[in-house]
C-alpha cells in the first residue's frame, strides 16, 4: 500500500520486499496487488514517510524502522508498516528486512547504521558454482536422497544454473556419480539398472554390478548390506537451463520369482551419496542475444547481479495500478531466481543515456517520457496506430541475415500475424542503443492492465517454454515467438574460442579458410624447395 502513485525511490524499496517474499513463495506462487491511499482488509505491506497515518495511527519515524501492528479495519488481518524519513531511508529499511535471516524479532526494529550485503556478479545464492565441483548435499537434504522399498520411486535432485553456460568445445558440464544399491542374493543384478534423466529427458543407463566379490566371501549377502559405484555422467549444455532437475530411477529386478511365492524382501535401501557432485569449472559465460528464453526461465541478463544492481528498470510517469504490479511480480520472480533481494534496482521515468549507460534495461509498460524514442531507436519493432510492427531490414542487414548461419527472419509473415490482432500484449528485447554490452527488455502491452497476467503467465510451464527469440507475443492459447532483429554476443570468452566457435558455425567457410592457408604457404614452401633443389644439383655438378 503507498499514499499514492509510488516514487521511484517507493518502487525501489517495494522490490526489495517483493523479491523477499518471492524468493519465500517460490514455486508455491505469489502476486502482489497494490493500493494508493486505502489500507487494504487482511495483511498488507504499508510503506510510510513523514506526515502519513495508518487509520488513527500515527507512527513516530525517526529513521529506517518497520513495525507490525494489528490491520485497523480488520481485526484478523496484520499490517508491515516500513517507514524512512526520505527514500533513502524508507530504501534502507526494505532492504534490512529483505536481507536480515534470522536477526530480527519482535513487534518493531529500527535498522540505523545497518549494512546491506551486496553480490558479485554470478554469485547468486540458488546458482551453482561454477569456480568449484559442488555436491549434491550442498544444495538439498541428503534423507531426499535416499529411497525405501520396492519399488523405491525415482529420486530426484533440482538444482539451478547460470543460464548462460558456455561448454564448447566440451559437450555440457560433469556428474560425479556415486549411488548405492543392495547385494542381497534375491536381486538379479543382470537385469537391475539405475535410469538417469534430466529435464525429463533420458541421459544413460548404469548397471548394478552387485557386491565386489570379496564381499561375497565373507558373507553378509542376505541381509541389509549395500553395495556403492561410480560413475561419470555428461549433463548436455542443450538440457541444461536456469531451473533443472536430475532424475534417478532404480529398477530393481527379483532374481528369484518360484512360482506361488508372494514374498517380497524387505528393507530395501537406495541411495544416491550426497558427495555426488555436479563440476561447471570448465564452462565459459557467454550467451547470443537477445534471448527472450533466458529472460523468462531465470530473468537472465538482469540477474547476473543477484541484487540487481546493474538493472535500470523503466516506468510511466505517475504508473497506474496494472504497472506497479507487473514490475513488484517482476522483482519476486528475479527473488525466486537467484534466492537473493533486490536491493540494488534503479527505477526510472526517464529513459535518458547517461543514465541508462553501463545498465541493462527493463521496460514495464509503453513509456512516454523523454528519451523512450531513443531508447527504441535500434528495438526490432515499433507501435504504429496502437499496433506493434516489425521495422523493416535495410539491404546490408538482409546480406548479412542470408549468410548468417542462423537464417534470416520472415519479417512479412510476422507483420502479418501481428496486424490481424486487435490489441497485444508480450516481450520484446534487442540491444541497449546507450550500451552495446547491455541489453532492453520490454513488456509492453495496449493495455496496463493485462500486464500481471503477462508476468504470471511466465509460472506456467507450458508459456514459458514458448517464450523465446526477441518477440514474443500472446495469441489467445499461449505465446508465440518470433526472432526479427540482429543477434549479438553477451559474455566472455577467450579469443581463441571466439575464432573456433566462429568457424565452428560456418563448416565451408573454415574449408575454404582452410584452403587458402595451404595455398599460402604452399607458394612460398615450393620457391624454398625449389632454391634447395638447384643448389643440390649446382653442387652436384660442380663435383
Amino acid at each position: 500500500m503507498f499514499g499514492a502513485a509510488p516514487s521511484n525511490g517507493e518502487l525501489e524499496a517495494a522490490a526489495s520486499v517483493a523479491s523477499w517474499f518471492g524468493r519465500l513463495a517460490s514455486y508455491r506462487g505469489f502476486a502482489f496487488k497494490p493500493s494508493y491511499g486505502r489500507i487494504p482488509r487482511g495483511n498488507a505491506i504499508v510503506f510510510l514517510r513523514p506526515g502519513m497515518r495508518v487509520g488513527s495511527y500515527v507512527p513516530t519515524i525517526a529513521g529506517p524502522s518497520a513495525q507490525v501492528i494489528r490491520n485497523p479495519f480488520d481485526g484478523f488481518g496484520q499490517l508491515l508498516l516500513v517507514m524512512g524519513r526520505d527514500e533513502r531511508e524508507l530504501k534502507l529499511a526494505a532492504a534490512a528486512l529483505a536481507t536480515g535471516r534470522g536477526t530480527i524479532g519482535g513487534a518493531a526494529a529500527s535498522f540505523d547504521g545497518v549494512r546491506i550485503p551486496t553480490y558479485a556478479r554470478y554469485a547468486a545464492p540458488r546458482w551453482l558454482r561454477s569456480d568449484r565441483a559442488v555436491k549434491l548435499g550442498e544444495i538439498m537434504d541428503p534423507r531426499a536422497l535416499q529411497g525405501v522399498g520396492l519399488p523405491p520411486g525415482p529420486l530426484t535432485a533440482a538444482f539451478r544454473t547460470a543460464p548462460d553456460l558456455f561448454f564448447w568445445p566440451r559437450g555440457g558440464a560433469s556428474l560425479d556419480l556415486r549411488y548405492r544399491y543392495p547385494s542381497a542374493t534375491w536381486l538379479d543384478r543382470r537385469a537391475s539398472r539405475l535410469d538417469i534423466s534430466i529435464n525429463n529427458q533420458y541421459l544413460r543407463t548404469l548397471p548394478l554390478a552387485g557386491a565386489a566379490w570379496w564381499k561375497a566371501l565373507i558373507g553378509g549377502q542376505d541381509g541389509a548390506s549395500s553395495s556403492q559405484a561410480r560413475a561419470k555422467v555428461e549433463l548436455p549444455n542443450y538440457n541444461l537451463f536456469g531451473q533443472n532437475e536430475l532424475i534417478f530411477d532404480y529398477n530393481l529386478i527379483l532374481g528369484t520369482k518360484k512360482k506361488c511365492e508372494g514374498t517380497l524382501p524387505e528393507n530395501v535401501h537406495v541411495a544416491i551419496d550426497p558427495d555426488s557432485a555436479i563440476d561447471l569449472t570448465h564452462a565459459y559465460h557467454a550467451q547470443r542475444m537477445p534471448s527472450l528464453a533466458t529472460f523468462a526461465n531465470a530473468g537472465y541478463p538482469f540477474t547476473i547481479s543477484p541484487d540487481l544492481a546493474e538493472t535500470v528498470v523503466v516506468v510511466p510517469a505517475s504508473p497506474d495500478l496494472g504497472i506497479v504490479e507487473a514490475f513488484l511480480a517482476m522483482m519476486g520472480r528475479f527473488g525466486d531466481s537467484t534466492g537473493a533481494a533486490t536491493t540494488g534496482v534503479t527505477v526510472t521515468q526517464a529513459a535518458d543515456g547517461d543514465r541508462l549507460e553501463g545498465h541493462d534495461v527493463l521496460v514495464i509498460g509503453i513509456p512516454q517520457t523523454a528519451g523512450a524514442s531513443a531508447l527504441f531507436a535500434g528495438a526490432p519493432v515499433r507501435i504504429e496506430n496502437g499496433r506493434l510492427r516489425v521495422v523493416e531490414r535495410n539491404p546490408i542487414e538482409r546480406v548479412f541475415g542470408l549468410i548468417s548461419p542462423y537464417g534470416d527472419s520472415d519479417v512479412t509473415e510476422t507483420n502479418a500475424f501481428l496486424t490481424t490482432a486487435a490489441r497485444f500484449e508480450g516481450f520484446v528485447s534487442f540491444r541497449s542503443p546507450f550500451d552495446s554490452a547491455r541489453t532492453v527488455v520490454a513488456m509492453l502491452s495496449t493495455d496496463p492492465t493485462d500486464l500481471p497476467e503477462l508476468i504470471q503467465g511466465l509460472a506456467e510451464q507450458r508459456i514459458n517454454a514458448q517464450v523465446q527469440g526477441d518477440l514474443s507475443v500472446t495469441n489467445g492459447e499461449g505465446m508465440r515467438s518470433f526472432a526479427v532483429g540482429q543477434t549479438y554476443w553477451s559474455g566472455s570468452l577467450p579469443v581463441w574460442m571466439r575464432i573456433g566457435w566462429w568457424f565452428s558455425e560456418r563448416p565451408l567457410l573454415m574449408a575454404l579458410s582452410g584452403l587458402l592457408i595451404a595455398l599460402l604457404l604452399a607458394g612460398p614452401l615450393y620457391l624454398l624447395l625449389s632454391r634447395q633443389q638447384r643448389r643440390r644439383l649446382g653442387s652436384e655438378d660442380a663435383a
